[in-house]
């Protein structure tokens, strides 16, 4: 196992890449703070122009394609609705998080959307909306908001009877994943990265292990995931395939290899310039893996796979300066740059 710190200037920035080539898997990124992901299950209600209760189902998309759809049916899609509702909670009766919206896209599902729109709307606390001249035809709703979750809804705006549509979607808390990773020795991996990946947008949430190996991700929607302990390009066991339902979710541990394990004997990688204020300080292999210097100048990295990497300081007006290890099982790594103003 190896490890590799590294002693900056305020403002250098160190960065660590495999100097060997290998191939890695591409890493998509986010910026949100929750997965945004549902599961299209539930389907919306219509009513009359002016009545406030759903009363029936609203109706499903025919199995032929539109182009083969019949003249008749296709004018059923000619003209303009609306769209009315509310988005309620369970608990029931919570007023909805500020920032909460509903959003509008057209329906994978039914036919009729060739001139549908996109909406975005954002929600009163009592969640009733109005969307006023629509084109008619196929819409999916939906809920972006990081503390609620709520189900994908397929609606249908169509002659002769569903022009107009309440629409009542119910929306719960988001939920949260824990887990626990332990070294070889059976510590638990304090400061070890997990990440958390949408199994289908690609977003990832990063968060680290705290003492004992505990690690924990708030606000995760209902959706499939893969959890990477390290980095998703290289991680140090093989990621755990997760699906996700409401309200939460404990993952077994997470047991890192000796091999890929930090020991006792400490590494460092270090940037000196007096006065020494505090800078970041980057290594990565393959993906970038992120620590930041202390008042010393110097900053530790653990975890890293055995191999040849590059490392990198930066110092803001000064410049950024490259050097090579080679990092091996048990074997501390030490680099250090000296920057001159």
């Amino acid at each position: 196992m190896a490890v590799i710190a590294a002693i900056a200037l305020a403002s250098a920035l160190a960065i660590l890449y495999p100097h060997a080539e290998s191939s890695t898997a591409a890493q998509p990124e986010a910026s949100r703070a929750s997965p945004s992901s549902r599961v299209p299950n539930s389907t919306a209600r219509h009513v009359a122009p002016g009545d406030a209760n759903p009363i029936a189902p609203a109706e499903r998309a025919p199995a032929a394609a539109e182009s083969n759809e019949n003249p008749l049916d296709k004018q059923r899609f000619q003209g303009r609705g609306r769209l009315r509702g509310v988005v309620a909670t369970e608990p029931p009766n919570q007023p909805l998080p500020a920032g909460t919206k509903l959003v509008l896209r057209p329906s994978k599902v039914f036919v009729g959307t060739g001139a549908t729109q996109s909406r975005e709307v954002e929600l009163a606390t009592d969640g009733r909306f109005a969307l006023e001249d629509l084109p008619l035809g196929g819409y999916e709703l939906s809920i972006d908001s990081v503390e609620l979750d709520a189900p994908h809804t397929q609606v249908l705006l169509a002659k002769p009877d569903t022009q107009d549509l309440f629409v009542r979607l119910v929306a719960f808390p988001s939920g949260a994943i824990d887990g626990r990773a332990f070294e070889s020795n059976g510590a638990g991996a304090e400061g070890l990265a997990i990440v958390l990946q949408d199994a289908t947008s690609g977003a990832v949430w990063t968060t680290n292990c705290a003492s004992g190996g505990a690690f924990r991700f708030e606000h995760v929607h209902e959706a499939n995931y893969r959890v990477f302990a390290g980095t998703a390009e290289v991680p140090l066991v093989p990621p755990l395939e997760v699906v996700f339902k409401r309200p939460h979710a404990t993952l077994p541990d997470i047991q890192l290899p000796r091999s890929r394990s930090s020991t006792s004997k400490p590494s460092t990688c270090t940037a000196r310039r007096s006065p020494k204020p505090r800078s970041p300080a980057s290594v990565r292999r393959a993906g970038a893996l992120r620590a930041t210097t202390g008042d010393d100048g110097k900053a530790r990295v653990r975890f890293l796979p055995a191999g040849d990497y590059d490392v990198f300081a930066q110092v803001a007006s000064i410049g950024r300066q490259k050097q090579r290890v080679a990092l091996a099982l048990d074997e501390p790594a030490v680099v250090r740059f000296v920057f001159h103003p």
